[in-house]
């Protein structure tokens, strides 16, 4: 595949993360092959790999090593490294006392400065204050034009629109659209409303620990007006 952003998107339980887990080996696939060329940072949970008892400093060079860099190669980054994560002179603090911001910058600071020529990253980068958001966003689009390639998933249509050139959509851990950014947003929300509106639960059998007999729900009927509303995050009556 040709460098380049490219987005993964699909309703919750299309498989997203489970192909992230795949890719970085934190899951085994049951069948088949996954061919991965250069080295992959990853972001898929804050802090994946960060040892709470270690500062922050030890964790840049624990992570570099899980990356495969050597000491050498970590120290001529660990500048840059401090510089982008703001957290100063907290390198040295172990990071079980981070706020969640710190930690969530430090982590991206290290994915990101590593040598890496594959970024996989999950959602949680739609963290900290707006300014360190706009630095992660130019930060993947530096990764753009050295030449990486940035995986992202997300569910904010409006951030995979700005940051990535190819769109991926999942259903049911199926690729039914790859291509075109806007192409694949439609066809994700045109996706999510197929499912039946009519949800019938007169013979539903509930667990143990909820037996009301008096109080059944019978069936549940969801009127969606439009699929623009829905994109517009305006409640839909």
């Amino acid at each position: 595949a040709m460098p380049g952003r490219i987005c993964l998107i699909g309703s919750n339980g299309a498989g997203k993360s489970t192909l992230l887990k795949l890719l970085t080996h934190v899951t085994a696939p049951s069948a088949g092959d996954i061919d991965l060329y250069g080295r992959v940072a990853s972001m898929l949970e804050v802090g994946t790999g960060f040892h709470p008892e270690m500062t922050g400093r030890e964790n840049v060079y624990l992570n570099g090593a899980i990356l495969g860099m050597t000491h050498a190669e970590i120290d001529a980054k660990m500048d840059e490294i401090i510089a982008f994560s703001e957290v100063g002179d907290f390198i040295d603090t172990p990071v079980k006392r981070y706020s969640s911001g710190m930690y969530v910058k430090l982590a991206f600071s290290v994915a990101a400065h590593l040598d890496s020529e594959i970024m996989i990253m999950d959602e949680v980068l739609a963290v900290g204050d707006m300014k360190f958001q706009k630095k992660c966003l130019e930060m993947r689009q530096a990764a753009q034009r050295d030449g990486k390639t940035v995986l992202y998933v997300s569910h904010n249509m409006s951030t995979i629109r700005d940051l990535c050139d190819r769109c991926i959509v999942l259903d049911k851990g199926k690729v039914i659209f790859d291509g075109d950014v806007d192409e694949g947003i439609a066809t994700y929300l045109s996706t999510r409303w197929q499912t039946s509106d009519f949800v019938d639960y007169t013979n539903h059998k509930r667990d143990n620990w909820f037996k009301r007999d008096n109080i059944r729900i019978q069936n549940i009927h969801v009127q969606v007006q439009s699929v623009e509303a829905i994109e517009r995050t305006q409640p839909v009556r």
